[in-house]
């Protein structure tokens, strides 16, 4: 608060055993007095959510219980609460699903935050929601982590419902333009219309343009690639996004978009699964050069040393995950997509003793495209691989070489692949 209390609030509740849940950074705000949620250290150091109190005039229609939301300002489609609920579901950590208890609850949380106009015509009009776009299509992946909560306890309504809302994103893209755009409450495209046009705070997007949220669709990339034309045709837009020219235009452009290739902007979270797509259109090798070209450009072992913003850790952690060499795509589906290994050896410590280990053979700064890849000593022809694959311990052997393969070009191998 505006005295500074926070730490002592923090140390008083550290010795009974409570511990103050960041979900961001944001949830701490003076004029917000204390928005915080609190949680139940127990014996297998879960965190158990119990408490939450708030001052937020946006929340006191709420039932008590159900007040797990921050200030509406602070959010565009909350991706903190869909990610480490649905995520606890799959990855097995019981809290969040007993937290839950049913897929409804969440629903009943989420109808407050998710806009009537997005439930009722499918889209969020720009001249009633700024950032419009953004948000649209982040609320579609929320809805999609909802049915996928759902589906995993049996609610079948609500995975319906959800399921259906979370192709709410098809409603932004303009097959003229090829972009997702702005619409007025009438379906009118929001004009004029410049994809590398930014006025920070102020337009349809949040942080970036047309050229950087077009791609945030993590749940659905087979309904993305045929919303753009197929797999030719996505492919020859993925490759604009790298090689348009960079610059920006606009009196206030967000300084957030930075890191630019392109106009693929790794400086800033929406643009870092986007690499990992060329993966979903059978062109790996082009995942695999544009990852070494990340490393190279956008990571330097000094001070400035990162590209962008490190919001929450996620700079570094895409370099981490892919310097492994691995990517998840989509937070909620416990898939991974293969990259450029920067290691020679990475092991993962598992519990239970177990690990699982990446070997790269003939690993070199030339050598950046994948020529074979085992897996527990089988051959693993698909630029993908299940989290349980890591859970359960092994090995992961990759070779590498210095000219682009047919190594992992295999269609539809994907979707066989999610649905073991």
């Amino acid at each position: 608060d505006a005295d500074n209390n926070q730490k002592l609030i923090e140390e008083e509740l550290e010795k009974k055993s409570l511990i103050p849940l960041d979900f961001h950074y944001m949830f701490w705000r003076s004029e917000d007095k204390f928005l915080r949620c609190i949680a139940i250290k127990d014996d297998n150091n879960t965190l158990e959510p119990c408490i939450i109190k708030s001052e937020n005039k946006d929340l006191k229609e709420m039932p008590e219980s159900y007040k797990l939301l921050p200030p509406k300002e602070n959010v565009k489609g909350f991706m903190e609460w869909t990610f480490l609920n649905e995520d606890g579901n799959d990855t097995n950590y019981p809290s969040f699903d007993v937290f839950l208890g049913r897929s409804t609850k969440m629903a009943y949380l989420y109808k407050d935050l998710s806009k009537y106009y997005k439930n009722k015509i499918g889209y969020i009009p720009y001249e009633k929601e700024n950032e419009s776009v953004a948000k649209g299509l982040e609320y579609a992946y929320n809805d999609w982590c909802i049915a996928r909560l759902a589906e995993e306890i049996g609610d079948t309504a609500t995975y319906e419902k959800y399921k259906a809302l979370s192709k709410s994103y098809i409603n932004y893209y303009d097959p003229q333009t090829r972009f997702m755009r702005g619409k007025d409450l009438k379906g009118n495209w929001h004009v004029p219309f410049n994809p590398r046009y930014s006025d920070h705070r102020n337009d349809d997007y949040c942080e970036g343009t047309a050229w950087q949220w077009t791609w945030f669709v993590p749940h659905d990339v087979e309904g993305l690639v045929n919303l753009m034309g197929g797999e030719d045709a996505f492919v020859q837009k993925l490759d604009s996004l790298f090689s348009a020219d960079s610059s920006l235009e606009g009196e206030t452009t967000s300084s957030d978009i930075s890191g630019l290739i392109g106009q693929y902007a790794h400086g800033n979270e929406p643009s870092h699964h986007v690499i990992h797509l060329y993966n979903y259109v059978n062109h790996p090798w082009r995942t695999q050069e544009l990852v070494d070209s990340v490393y190279r450009s956008q990571y330097t072992n000094s001070i400035d040393g990162l590209s962008g913003n490190e919001d929450c850790g996620q700079m570094s952690a895409w370099y981490i995950l892919n310097s492994m060499g691995f990517y998840q795509v989509c937070p909620g589906k416990p898939v991974y997509s293969i990259g450029r290994p920067a290691f020679d050896k990475a092991v993962i410590n598992l519990p239970e003793g177990k690990t699982f280990s990446i070997v790269v053979k003939n690993n070199g700064k030339k050598n950046k495209y994948i020529e074979s890849v085992l897996l527990n000593g089988k051959a693993l022809n698909i630029p993908f691989f299940n989290h349980q694959d890591i859970a359960n311990g092994g090995t992961m052997e990759i070779k590498m070489t210095d000219h682009p393969t047919k190594w992992g070009v295999l269609s539809p191998a994907l979707s066989s692949k999610e649905e073991e």
